[in-house]
């Protein structure tokens, strides 16, 4: 057969028979006769193929190899790239049989023989792999491929070396059947079709953002598994080969699914994968390709030429808005595409009609206007609600409904718990309702047990609603009586009970209802959808969720920066594992529990495992519902710790187009920002999440920090006030206040206050101890120092920042009264207590300050420099560390000790025009004892006239 085909003849074969594959097996052969032109050796071949396909799931990727590689490519080298290998063992691998081969390569089923799994092994063609460079580029696009962890991409273990030389690629193998032979069988129904062009998507979303393209997405690199998980394979492959043959260079990947850039040789980007998506769904829904051709030529001028054939001919009764979003993916230029496959994704979500590119059409809108009045008469009740409903949502007024904490009618059951788990389960599920803003659990559970009137507890939370609520006993389970009351007048807009009835165990979705219908909310379908219906039949599972939240909501602290208790941590995890076990589809469970791995990962547990664990939840939280604003906050903590603050941005942005409102992702991105340096951009997104949630600790008290960080004081001290107001009983805050306003100012006044506004007996972390010092000291009064300290229970003052025995307060009172001698003792204790911390926590940069102080006390001169230095390494600028300007004042006080004045100076300069954290501010300098060696110099002059007073 090889000999009596012409190579034009073979190309014309290929095209007959792939496209007599598109079409009903009914019409095969009358579309060859038809198709062959009278050509009837095309005719013959092309009808044996058709009668032989289903002998292998690639038969004529099977044929391609054996004519075009032998009769056109043929090397003495190739000859041996299909040996048989049954039977043999290729390192570790034993070679079970040959499941498919063509020209882009052979691929055998083997089993792994040291940890017993099933694999893949794929050989790539000996004239392709054996170029030069080709052998490196294969190493590098494979590695690449494997850095791919994500649950619809394949994964690819490693790549391997036969004895023979040829170099394969050991891949999962996945039981089930390809794309390609599911369209076989005819047009995959609408449902169906979504759902796998909705895992591709993620899978390319994932791809594109590690900076890889596919470059042949195809049915036949699809894998469907039997519980119908999807994977897409062969990642690179297409490029691999590409780069071994520079003849054909402008092939990569196969011809029917290129992009019209990809036919074109110029550089590609994700694009060509999303023009590469919308042929694979018009395919997958119609059983034909968009795109026809006999020879290459005419396949490659009809991708770059031709109009799209409708989808709605092939297929009647297809959804508008899907037909419109495959058209939107098959624009000729890429910039009318969707431009990313999360985008991509999100529109076939939704749904919604994706805007169509107007530049190229300008012309025939003016024809097509009338004709769309008419059809759209015709399509509105499919797609027009949809879109009003969309488009309503957007520019509806936001209100805020605040949700007060839950209160239980059985107070002394063990279900007790329900009532605070419930109110917090109402806040999430409400809060992903986009014209909603909800304040968070931290601003309502101050008002727990509260007596006030709810309109001035609504004016304090800036709320226009308040929701009330009480969890009651009845014969079915609890029961939920609720009342909605409007902040201004305190009347009931809504008051209702709820009844778990029917084998239904959780009502919040059917009271959100209520509330929306009341307040004229309008809904976007996707919420519509999510709220007609129940989230969980399983009455466990719910409740096991119920008392993860609640375990984990107990044990977070009302302040600015305390961390969620470890004990809290792993309770609410124990919980929602077991509850995830019981029913994994409950995108609330996922995402809670994303949430608690990556608490874990920040305070006890740093393992990037535990990471990854993270992200799977996350990850899956998003599939299941991809607006899930708590998803993409662990996901985003997940890529921050990581090391890609780009990514976690970004993860937060993505949240926010879908729920703009969400208080919790604006706190997290106003985080972000602050932590790489936009402080500017971090201030605009706190203000807007205190505007949101005035009463929220976390934003108010992150704030103020970010103002300081601007050298924007005043804001500061009004932020400061504010967290005071609603957080009073934080005495740690009240006198990070006044250390604040002594480094603006140069006075002690505001720490002086906030001292007397602090509990007597309250010390905690010897901060109180570390206060009176700092006021005492600025005030010269040193005999008076050594008295309070006689009577503070405290012996070492540590806040993150400052660390600070007091013994080491006791040496610096007694050098400033010239008691040297005792001084010296006192230094001496000091240095032994540091060191001995020290060698526990090496890395602890405020441990090393300290030690350098008691060096530098005692006349160890280059001791002190050492750990000084040492101090500022481990706690770099670069960092944005809390405690990175502490430790560069420190160290200036050191060397200004020890007689360095020329180091002192160049680490002062440098401090000076860092944004203010705990820094040497220039009224602290003249105010502050430790910097007496400096002032009689002429630059301390020199710096207070160029830097002025800030």
């Amino acid at each position: 057969m090889a000999v009596a085909l012409t190579q034009d003849q073979f190309k014309r074969l290929r095209h007959v028979f792939e496209e007599a594959l598109s079409v009903p097996s009914d019409q095969r052969y009358a579309f060859i006769r038809d198709a062959s032109d009278g050509d009837e050796l095309i005719q013959n071949e092309a009808s044996s193929l058709i009668e032989a396909h289903e002998a292998s799931e690639e038969y004529f990727e099977k044929l391609s190899e054996e004519l075009i590689v032998p009769a056109l490519l043929a090397t003495e080298n190739d000859a041996a790239d299909d040996a048989p290998l049954s039977g043999l063992k290729l390192s570790r691998y034993e070679v079970l049989g040959r499941i498919a081969g063509g020209g882009m390569g052979v691929v055998y089923k083997a089993r792994d023989t040291q940890l017993g799994r099933t694999v893949a092994l794929k050989f790539l063609p000996r004239h392709r792999a054996s170029t030069p460079g080709a052998r490196a580029q294969l190493i590098a696009e494979a590695r690449a491929a494997s850095r791919l962890d994500h649950p619809n991409i394949g994964v690819v273990y490693e790549i391997g070396e036969a004895d023979d030389g040829r170099q394969f690629i050991a891949m999962a193998w996945y039981d089930g059947e390809t794309l390609k032979d599911r369209i076989r069988r005819g047009p995959v129904s609408e449902t169906e079709a979504v759902a796998i062009a909705l895992q591709l998507g993620d899978a390319l979303a994932e791809a594109h953002r590690d900076g890889m393209i596919h470059r042949d997405v195809k049915p036949a690199n699809v894998m469907i598994t039997r519980s119908g998980v999807v994977k897409l394979v062969d990642f690179g492959i297409a490029q691999l080969i590409s780069e071994g043959d520079t003849a054909r260079s402008s092939a990569a990947g196969t011809l029917a699914y290129m992009s019209p850039e990809q036919t074109e040789n110029i550089p590609l980007d994700a694009r060509t994968d999303i023009w590469s998506l919308g042929v694979l769904l018009y395919e997958t829904l119609t059983a034909q390709r968009p795109f026809r051709g006999d020879s290459d030529e005419q396949f490659t001028s009809a991708i770059r030429n031709e109009k799209l054939r409708p989808l709605i001919s092939l297929r009647t009764g297809i959804d508008p808005r899907l037909a419109t979003v495959i058209e939107r993916c098959l624009q000729k230029d890429r910039s009318d595409r969707f431009q990313t496959a999360v985008e991509f994704c999100d529109a076939l979500r939704s749904r919604q009609p994706a805007a169509s590119p107007l530049r190229k059409y300008r012309k025939a809108a003016a024809v097509a206007a009338l004709l769309t009045l008419v059809v759209a008469a015709a399509v509105t009740w499919h797609y027009g609600r949809s879109a009003y409903l969309n488009r309503a949502a957007m520019l509806a007024p936001v209100r805020s409904v605040a949700v007060l904490p839950f209160t239980s009618a059985a107070a002394s059951d063990s279900s007790a718990y329900r009532g605070e788990a419930i109110a917090e389960d109402f806040r999430t599920e409400l809060g992903h309702i986009r014209p909603v803003i909800v304040p968070s659990y931290l601003s309502s559970a101050s008002y727990e047990g509260s007596a006030k009137p709810v309109t001035e507890i609504a004016k304090e939370m800036g709320a226009n609603y308040v929701v009330t609520a009480s969890v009651i006993p009845s014969a079915n389970g609890p029961a939920l009586d609720l009342h909605l009351i409007d902040g201004k007048t305190g009347t009931d807009r809504l008051a209702r009970q709820y009844f778990a009835k029917g084998g239904r165990v959780d009502f919040v979705h059917e009271a959100i209802r209520d509330i929306v219908s009341s307040l004229a909310i309008p809904l976007t379908t996707r919420q519509e959808d999510q709220l007609n219906h129940d989230r969980t039949s399983n009455a466990l599972a719910y409740n096991l969720y119920l008392r993860g939240l609640s375990a984990e909501i107990s044990g977070i602290p009302g302040t600015a920066f305390g961390m969620t208790s470890h004990e809290s941590i792993r309770s609410a995890q124990g919980f929602y594992v077991q509850a995830r076990t019981l029913d994994g589809g409950l995108a609330a469970i996922r995402a809670r529990l994303a949430g608690s791995h990556i608490l874990s990962a920040i305070s006890y547990d740093t393992t990037r495992a535990r990471l990854e664990q993270a992200r799977i939840e996350a990850d899956v939280a998003l599939r299941l519902d991809p607006y899930f604003s708590e998803a993409h906050t662990a996901l985003s903590g997940y890529w921050a710790r990581i090391g890609d603050e780009g990514q976690s941005i970004e993860e937060l942005k993505r949240g926010l187009e879908s729920v703009p409102n969400n208080v919790g992702l604006h706190v997290a991105l106003a985080q972000r920002y602050f932590e790489v340096g936009r402080r500017e951009e971090g201030v605009a997104e706190f203000e807007k999440a205190i505007r949101f949630d005035p009463r929220n600790p976390v934003a108010a008290g992150r704030a103020v920090f970010a103002y300081a960080s601007l050298r924007r004081n005043a804001e500061a001290m009004k932020a400061f006030n504010h967290f005071i107001e609603i957080s009073p009983n934080d005495n740690a805050m009240k006198l990070i206040k006044g250390h604040f306003f002594l480094r603006w100012k140069g006075s002690p006044d505001t720490l002086i206050a906030e001292l007397q506004r602090i509990p007597a007996g309250w010390d905690d972390r010897g901060m109180a101890t570390f206060a009176r010092y700092t006021v005492l000291r600025i005030k010269r009064r040193y005999r008076e120092t050594l008295r309070m300290l006689d009577s503070s229970k405290a012996l070492l003052s540590r806040d993150g920042v400052v660390y600070y025995p007091i013994s080491l307060m006791r040496a610096e009172m007694h050098y400033g009264l010239g008691e040297f001698q005792q001084s010296a003792i006192y230094f001496e204790h000091a240095r032994s207590e540091t060191a001995d911390s020290v060698a526990v926590h090496p890395n602890d940069p405020t441990i090393h300050a300290a030690l350098a102080r008691a060096d530098a006390g005692l006349g160890r001169t280059s001791e002190a420099i050492a750990e000084a230095q040492r101090a500022m390494d481990l706690a770099p600028v670069s960092n944005v560390a809390q405690s990175s300007t502490a430790m560069m004042a420190a160290a200036v006080e050191v060397f200004g000790r020890v007689g360095q004045l020329d180091r002192a100076f160049e680490t002062l300069e440098l401090l000076l025009a860092i944004p203010l954290r705990r820094d040497a501010t220039l009224p602290f300098l003249q105010a502050w004892p430790g910097f007496d060696p400096l002032r009689n110099d002429a630059r301390f002059k020199q710096l207070i006239q160029t830097f002025g007073v800030r």
